[in-house]
């Protein structure tokens, strides 16, 4: 079973803001500050980073479970402002991607709010689940999309700017090197799943001694020749693997759930079929393909990974200097924003910064 924390995680660390409207100016001494945590100022506009927005999220975070005792007893008072600046710090980083798309034109699509905010109620079993989840958030459908929709944005900003990321070939090569011991521990399995009663809301399937009855036949074809793909596409209800003939993925100890992960680890040959496995999502019959994964195999995924990971590091270096390039103001009783670190420090610590900056 899975709890809210699914839609707390995503809450306290996603990249996602609400645009706010309307310009204001940094250099207006009025009360604009009263609701407001922060103010933006970008190439274009600027923007209010209002406190119920740090509220918000933190409101998520210390209903965690993992995290709700740090927000008690003598140091919790002093825990939730830490906590406050280090999410300030966040938005108004976030704040200055968004400002940065709209600059670049960079917008998003309906479908990819769909799919991205689909994907979060499949963490959940059953929408009275996710429901309930977004209640106990305060949260509406619609503002859980305008959430993802933000997200989506950043996320094509960060496709655009680490476009050109590549990995060569001696590092995929020594990235494989360096972890061949992982890749020689891993293995390669074909599936059949049998299940003739599948509850796709709760995505697990009532098991029957008839399901198990021909898991079995199948173990015994397999066993006696049969062809397995042509018996995968027949058989299982495994609707992505089935069109490869039950083919799976290569994976490690802990990738999958701990009865395929036994049967899967204790077949040697390969050729080997297991005896019939019961799993939430019904009878599975493994075939072991391979032992260890070469490298041509792992090739494509590595260079993926270490694709991403320069993405990630250039997308990272040119949002520091956009960062560097906005002006940002902070509410005086939360403290200052320091370009160096990135984040919103005490105004303590900033004097403190100052004054070692000018001893002799």
């Amino acid at each position: 079973m899975r709890s809210r924390t699914r839609l707390s995680l995503l809450l306290a660390g996603a990249l996602f803001l609400s645009a706010c409207g309307g310009e204001t100016s940094l250099d207006d001494q009025g009360s604009y500050f009263a609701p407001t945590a922060a103010v933006v100022c970008g190439e274009v506009n600027c923007e209010k980073i209002p406190e119920s927005r740090i509220n918000s999220r933190l409101a998520s975070v210390v209903k965690d479970p993992t995290t709700a005792n740090v927000f008690k007893g003598p140091e919790g008072t002093s825990n939730r402002l830490d906590a406050q600046r280090e999410i300030l710090g966040e938005l108004i980083r976030q704040e200055v991607g968004l400002q940065m798309a709209r600059t670049m034109k960079i917008t998003t699509d309906q479908a990819d709010i769909d799919a991205r905010f689909n994907n979060v109620k499949a963490g959940f079993d059953g929408e009275g689940a996710f429901k309930e989840a977004l209640k106990t958030e305060g949260l509406t459908e619609q503002e859980l999309k305008s959430f993802l929709a933000n997200e989506s944005i950043l996320a094509r900003v960060r496709e655009t700017v680490g476009k050109n990321a590549r990995a060569s070939d001696a590092e995929i090569e020594q990235y494989y090197q360096l972890n061949k011991s992982q890749f020689d521990e891993q293995v390669k399995v074909a599936h059949i799943v049998v299940c003739g009663n599948f509850d796709a809301e709760q995505r697990t399937c009532s098991v029957s001694p008839a399901d198990q009855e021909r898991a079995k036949n199948i173990v015994s074809r397999a066993r006696n020749g049969d062809d397995f793909g042509a018996m995968a596409r027949e058989f299982s209800v495994d609707a992505v693997s089935k069109e490869r003939g039950g083919e799976l993925e290569f994976f490690s100890r802990g990738d999958v759930v701990p009865e395929l992960e036994e049967a899967a680890f204790g077949m040697f040959q390969v050729g080997d079929i297991s005896e019939p496995v019961q799993t939430p999502f019904g009878f599975h019959v493994l075939k072991l393909l391979a032992v260890g994964r070469p490298f041509e195999e792992a090739k494509p995924q590595i260079a993926n990974a270490l694709a991403t990971q320069k993405a990630n590091a250039a997308f990272e270096e040119w949002l520091i200097d956009a960062v560097k390039a906005s002006r940002v103001k902070v509410n005086p009783k939360l403290g200052v924003f320091d370009e160096i670190t990135q984040s919103v420090i005490p105004r303590s610590v900033q004097q403190a910064q100052g004054a070692a900056g000018s001893a002799p």
